[in-house]
């Protein structure tokens, strides 16, 4: 999930002022995205990727920080 004020940032959301994107690609940490373009976009969504595949320890601390 990302926040919407990053969406706006990375000109994902339209705006008054900015058309916004018709869709977006993700890259998660286990991609090698090859491109420049994907390489940025996936710089900064890494940041907000949470692992979420051993239930048993979940990154509670990461998931209060990033969305409370």
């Amino acid at each position: 999930m990302f926040p919407k004020e990053i969406l706006l940032k990375e000109k994902i959301l339209r705006t008054q002022n900015q058309k916004g994107k018709m869709a977006m690609r993700i890259y998660p940490i286990w991609d090698n995205p090859v491109s420049n373009q994907a390489k940025k976009s996936q710089m900064w969504q890494l940041q907000y990727f949470v692992d979420l595949s051993d239930h048993n320890n979940l990154p509670i601390d990461k998931l209060l920080h990033l969305y409370s």
